[in-house]
């Protein structure tokens, strides 16, 4: 499901924004018109005059004492308190309101403009992965080459897409990158690679792969995860086969020379059959059910 980016919001956000502005200085404005609607009269009163001067309630310069200070921060605060009432302080023209009006709604616009064009455009499902490896099976220690090869399925292009390909931790990634972001075309294959070093042995999985699909403007975006898995079968490394042909060929030295402890019961070595009878030979060892076959011989 396409969702908005960060860029994206924040576009959003700053149209609405300069929208709030626009209402906030027209309600200002507003109100300083109704002011001088309904309470100038009145105002006049208070300044002795036909408008807001309050330069009648300031002492002169042979009054200033204690008690006219107190009177000059009153007719200043007076002053100020009036001139927001009947919008003095901030002079806000039409224009300005007009200006942060169409500001925003060209931001909130422009992005939501594109959302259908985004959404009925290529998506995940028209993206097809396939891995390719160096070999199917490999030995511990050894360096092993992978590469992905995207497709776009889709009559539509891709204005922006990232690509990220998993591999086992274990694995140690030894040259280039498993990650692309590119564009793609209609109908367009592109492939990255990278080569990672197997240090153990087993029975390990690549992938799965995920992709991230933006606009052009990168406002939106859309990502999946494809399951394609590649199995890799890995074995022992040569040293390890080395070492144990040489624990075999010391046990075969072994048997060679000397006395050895075995866990065959009885004399002699002939384990795969039974010798004819010699002279000599103890009775005890006679299998009497060979000779009853063998006529008695």
């Amino acid at each position: 499901m396409a969702i908005f980016t960060r860029r994206g919001g924040a576009i959003v956000f700053l149209g609405f924004m300069s929208i709030s502005i626009a209402i906030a200085m027209a309600g200002y404005r507003a109100i300083g018109i109704l002011s001088h609607t309904f309470l100038g009269d009145i105002a006049s009163q208070v300044t002795n005059s036909n408008s807001l001067d309050f330069s009648g309630m300031y002492p002169s310069n042979s009054e200033l004492t204690t008690p006219s200070l107190l009177m000059i921060l009153l007719a200043t605060l007076l002053e100020f308190i009036f001139g927001l009432i009947f919008n003095t302080i901030f002079i806000i023209s039409t224009d300005v309101i007009l200006y942060f009006m169409i500001l925003g709604s060209m931001l909130i616009f422009s992005v939501v403009v594109g959302y259908p064009a985004f959404a009925a455009g290529a998506g995940p499902g028209s993206v097809k992965l396939k891995r390719e490896l160096g070999k199917e099976k490999a030995f511990a220690g050894d360096y092993l080459y992978i590469e992905v090869k995207v497709k776009n399925k889709s009559i539509n292009p891709i204005p922006v897409i990232e690509i990220y390909d998993a591999y086992p931790e274990v694995f140690e990634l030894s040259l280039g990158e498993n990650f692309l972001t590119t564009q793609l075309g209609p109908k367009q294959t592109i492939s990255f690679s990278y080569v990672v070093r197997i240090p153990i042995r087993g029975k390990f999985l690549l992938g799965p792969t995920k992709i991230i699909m933006h606009d052009r403007q990168g406002f939106f975006s859309d990502e999946a995860v494809l399951a394609e898995l590649t199995e890799l079968l890995v074995y022992p490394s040569y040293e390890d086969i080395k070492k144990l042909q040489m624990l075999g060929s010391k046990r075969q030295l072994g048997k060679m020379f000397g006395s050895h402890r075995t866990k065959i019961k009885g004399m002699g070595t002939d384990f795969f059959g039974i010798r004819e009878y010699q002279p000599g030979d103890p009775l005890k060892y006679v299998h009497w059910p060979s000779v009853g076959k063998s006529g008695g011989e």
